[in-house]
């Protein structure tokens, strides 16, 4: 038994193991950048490299400002800077990393959001025990004055099996990307990201799936996300565009599903435009969008409401 436990210890305990990990930068060469390397440098496993995709236009303000800040960071940590050639956006900047990335295992991590302390230790150790190549974890969302404003927690998921988990995916979306971890082997086999311009984190998580990876789900949230009040995407034209042609992918897996999940998925869908368009004031498209998400599955409407205020409360 002691032998045993002496092994497990070892494991857990390893520092040779090493973590790359990816963040793409775009016009963010402010306080929110530094935050986010901060956090990188704080982690309780210390075996990483930072790699930094700079997707600024040449030598623009923004490009100047990201080379000032790993400059004054570069002595506290392993930081790796890559300049690109021209915009590439996310899923291609990510791409860029991950086939210069040395580690063991990859993550991710978004110019504007944090890791708590121990996110690389807690989901190393847990990819480790249970031999995954890949695994993700429930995601904080916070506003700009660090409150949580929503809390996305997987605690639907029971089964491991790829066919039970494409099922999942397709009715609740096993994302985002910062919550990711993946063996840096079995990323660069599947290709790493497409080059979608919206919902690459669902597509990547697709392809993971569908090629048969170990994937595991670990509860709990390491990782703070921010919605900013200036916009993005969330609030643009493509958001929407981007829904409509995820939704037609996800019809394309409907013969998975029984009545119910189709029905679950299709409100969630009207939802999510339903919002959007909300965002974007348009009311009517809003109204629209909530009436069909209402009169396809009102149980289910109900539901998630509640589900969202409970997860919000007990935190």
């Amino acid at each position: 038994m002691k032998s045993s436990e002496s092994s497990d210890k070892i494991k857990k305990d390893d520092t040779s193991i090493l973590v790359s990990i990816i963040v793409p930068t775009y016009k963010r060469g402010n306080a929110y950048l530094k935050r986010c390397i901060i956090s990188l440098l704080n982690q309780t496993h210390k075996n990483i490299e930072i790699i930094i995709i700079d997707d600024n236009a040449l030598n623009d303000e923004h490009s100047k400002k990201t080379v000032s800040i790993i400059n004054e960071l570069k002595d506290k940590g392993n930081i790796i800077y890559i300049k690109t050639e021209k915009n590439l956006r996310a899923a291609l900047s990510r791409n860029l990393g991950i086939f210069a990335a040395k580690g063991d295992y990859i993550t991710f991590l978004d110019d504007d959001d944090v890791y708590l302390p121990k996110k690389i230790s807690i989901q190393l150790d847990y990819m480790q025990k249970e031999k995954l190549d890949m695994s993700f974890t429930d995601i904080g969302l916070y506003n700009e004055k660090d409150k949580l404003v929503d809390y996305r927690k997987h605690d639907y998921v029971k089964s491991k099996k790829n066919e039970d988990l494409i099922k999942l995916h397709v009715m609740h979306n096993l994302t985002g990307t910062p919550t990711y971890m993946f063996k840096a082997k079995s990323l660069k086999q599947i290709g790493g990201f497409d080059n979608f311009l919206l919902s690459e984190e669902y597509y990547l998580m697709e392809k993971a799936i569908s090629s048969g990876l170990k994937i595991g789900y670990l509860p709990g949230s390491y990782v703070k996300a921010y919605r900013h009040n200036e916009g993005g995407e969330s609030f643009s034209n493509r958001k929407i565009t981007g829904e409509k042609e995820l939704y037609k992918v996800k019809k394309s897996y409907f013969n998975l599903l029984n009545n119910s999940e189709k029905r679950y998925t299709r409100c969630r869908y009207f939802s999510v435009l339903a919002v959007s368009y909300y965002r974007r004031k348009n009311y009517f498209m809003f109204l629209s969008y909530s009436a069909l998400a209402l009169l396809g599955s009102p149980i289910t409407l109900i539901k998630e409401i509640l589900k969202y205020k409970r997860n919000i409360s007990r935190l």
